[in-house]
């Protein structure tokens, strides 16, 4: 993945595919930081017209902009403004500490709930609607969605 947010941060950065560079794109208001590492997928298209983003849970702080091996877990479902915006769910794939951690049911509850909690009102103070689908999908169903997003990067005239 591509690292574009950092665990705890308020700021919403987006990756430039034109210009290459990471950009600041809003300050989050109120006291509710990115509860994971953030990012997305680089080569590939999601429903949004962006790059298929990723939730990435980490034990150590990672800089950014860097890119972060990771293994899939699943999937959280997610209707930002009315468009799928879905996330993948994963953990730092180079973390031996997370070796564990193969799938959603390896997650404790405290972490699926703040996951649904941020992404469920990061957005309150700007007035969209956003609505998290409390049931993640699993590990394949995530795949699947990655090799569709690169199969769409790939079919895109302007990639």
């Amino acid at each position: 993945m591509r690292v574009e947010i950092p665990k705890g941060s308020l700021n919403k950065y987006e990756y430039n595919e034109d210009t290459q560079q990471l950009e600041l794109d809003r300050v989050l208001v109120g006291n509710m930081p990115y509860p994971e590492l953030y990012g997305s997928i680089p080569n590939t298209l999601a429903e949004d017209g962006d790059p298929l983003d990723v939730i990435c849970i980490i034990r150590e702080p990672i800089d950014f902009p860097c890119l972060v091996p990771i293994r899939v877990l699943g999937l959280m479902e997610m209707i930002d403004n009315g468009k799928q915006d879905d996330k993948i769910v994963a953990v730092n794939a180079v973390d031996p500490h997370l070796i564990g951690i193969q799938s959603l049911a390896d997650l404790d509850e405290t972490t699926i709930f703040e996951l649904i909690n941020f992404f469920s009102h990061y957005k309150d103070f700007e007035g969209k609607t956003v609505k998290v689908m409390p049931d993640f999908k699993s590990k394949e169903y995530a795949e699947n969605k990655i090799s569709e997003c690169q199969a769409r990067f790939k079919n895109e005239p302007n990639q």
